[in-house]
């Protein structure tokens, strides 16, 4: 199978499992594609990074709270990827990214998992607004809601692992955060 070929498969599994409706579009492909844009500046494998930006949380739909989603995606990504026909190896990368992505990822670890990570964040900040309506509208209570965003944007700003990354995103950071004191 070709790497397009199976870039559309993953694409067509992260619509399937996404976590909340929408997420394909408000996070998932927001991910990727900040992903593609620093794997080229930083030239690292753009096909492990695509996956894994699209897969990154594929585990929340086989759980019932967000604790350990990491561990749960890598497993059902690896299956998912060996069973396309992807190389052990390459679903071994896509794996590892998705398991560091949500902060556990460090500076020594390869630069394919640090961009994973730092696309996660960027998409989560240029995208808040969505994230914060899709909860209200699930059920929580606004005051809750704002109090845990600000909190979670401010804890993913210190995740951060790419020098260049971290620069790019200070402006999407900082009007995340204009944004949920405003909602306040």
């Amino acid at each position: 199978m070709k790497e397009e070929d199976i870039i559309e498969a993953v694409k067509q599994f992260a619509k399937q499992t996404e976590a909340r409706p929408n997420y394909y579009e408000t996070h998932l492909l927001p991910t990727m594609e900040e992903g593609e844009r620093w794997c080229l500046k930083l030239g690292a494998d753009c096909f492990v990074v695509r996956i894994a930006c699209l897969l990154h949380d594929c585990g929340y739909s086989f759980l019932d709270s967000w604790e350990h989603h990491e561990e749960a995606g890598a497993a059902v990504a690896k299956k998912f990827l060996e069973e396309q026909g992807v190389p052990e190896k390459i679903a071994e990368q896509v794996a590892m990214c998705i398991r560091l992505h949500d902060g556990k990822v460090t500076e020594n670890d390869p630069i394919e998992c640090r961009i994973v990570n730092d696309a996660d964040i960027i998409a989560y900040y240029k995208f808040i607004g969505e994230h914060v309506k899709q909860w209200i509208e699930g059920g929580r209570t606004k005051d809750k809601t704002i109090a845990f965003h600000i909190n979670h944007a401010k804890m993913h700003w210190n995740d951060l692992r790419v020098k260049e990354m971290k620069e790019y995103a200070k402006q999407y950071y900082e009007e995340a955060l204009r944004y949920l004191e405003a909602m306040r």
